[in-house]
């Protein structure tokens, strides 16, 4: 467990993945989705026991296949709703694509954080080349207006994983 009180624990690194721990376990933010928002955690979704994808097999919009995110080398996509005329751009389609429903643009299934730190670039497109890079997305999308300790701390945690 790394869930050791910093008071008797003299090693930094270890007190620095414990408290990213609790921040990955506890720090509530907004999550908005199409049926509504809640609020939610990191463990919330990545909630499999020692792997971390989701076991609800829930897909979300996280942000990442948006436009403003998109780098010189990633196609652009416009999308029209058939029936509404609605139109989306997306650098990925995520689950909309198998599914075929609009309701599933830009939908993606809840990666395994199980040896995260040996799999760099993330995101599907791999625009996060470090864990600090995915922190930084999230604490943006999700609002969750963490300190810079805490990004660490929860990088730490990542890191360990």
């Amino acid at each position: 467990a790394w869930n050791v009180p910093a008071e008797e624990d003299d090693d930094d690194e270890r007190r620095d993945i414990a408290a990213g721990e609790r921040i990955f376990n506890e720090r509530t933010f907004t999550v908005v989705t199409p049926a509504g928002s809640f609020e939610g955690t990191c463990s919330g979704c990545h909630n499999t026991p020692d792997v971390g994808s989701s076991s609800s097999f829930r897909f979300f919009d996280v942000g990442v296949s948006a436009p403003e995110r998109r780098s010189s080398q990633v196609p652009l996509y416009t999308f029209r709703h058939k029936t509404t005329g609605e139109t989306i751009q997306t650098t990925d389609p995520g689950r909309a694509l198998i599914t075929g429903l609009w309701s599933d643009m830009n939908r993606f299934r809840a990666p395994s954080l199980r040896g995260l730190s040996s799999r760099p670039p993330y995101f599907h497109d791999g625009s996060a080349r470090d864990l600090r890079a995915v922190v930084d997305h999230y604490d943006r999308h999700f609002a969750m207006e963490l300190s810079s300790d805490e990004r660490r701390q929860l990088v730490s945690f990542l890191e360990s994983l």
